[in-house]
């Protein structure tokens, strides 16, 4: 969708071009073929950083893959499995862990000792890891139920403490706060917002 939509805004350019149409679009085509490498760069870049790898490896895209095809099939919590993860990277530290609120499902087993092994050759103790893991995975995020409830009680009633509260707590997103698990669960079925609006 990147892609496409820099392609998009090449084709919305060509006309201010300054050289002949051609010579333009054939630029354009040159700076665009680039993108695809540079996203796929970035990607796992960022990846490494969530699941707490410090150098590289040839088959560290090979397990984010993996990691995510578990995550659909589970149809598991997004936020809630990479900061779970990010508990067990030292699994010495179990202060503000989340396994009262999500826990690996057997089908991670695998994966998580796959992913010990490879953690395991980067020159970082466990304790540094899970702090780099939890710098870049959040805990508490605006999920739609929340923002929804918030809205609906300070319109309808006039009341703006839950809304603060919210806040409050988003403004510390990778920082475990003790008494504001609420706020880190996914929706129960019939908290589940199946609209919504731009804004929200």
């Amino acid at each position: 969708i990147c892609h496409w939509n820099l392609s998009c805004l090449a084709q919305a350019l060509l006309p201010l071009a300054k050289n002949s149409e051609e010579r333009a679009l054939e630029d354009l085509r040159k700076a665009l073929n680039y993108f695809p490498e540079l996203y796929s760069q970035s990607y796992i870049d960022i990846a490494r950083r969530k699941f707490g790898l410090i150098s590289k490896d040839k088959d560290d895209l090979e397990l984010v893959e993996d990691w995510f095809k578990i995550l659909a099939d589970e149809k598991d919590d997004f936020t809630l499995a990479f900061r779970r993860l990010s508990d067990i990277a030292d699994e010495t530290n179990l202060v503000g862990c989340v396994g009262d609120l999500f826990e690996f499902s057997e089908q991670y087993q695998n994966w998580i000792v796959q992913w010990k092994i490879r953690c395991s050759r980067d020159d970082i103790n466990p304790r540094e890891r899970q702090t780099l893991m939890y710098k870049v995975n959040p805990l508490y995020i605006p999920r739609n139920h929340l923002v929804e409830n918030v809205i609906d009680v300070a319109t309808k009633n006039g009341d703006y403490g839950p809304f603060n509260t919210l806040v409050e707590v988003l403004g510390n997103p990778y920082v475990f706060q003790f008494g504001q698990e609420y706020f880190a669960k996914p929706p129960n079925d019939n908290e589940i917002v199946s609209r919504t609006f731009c804004g929200t």
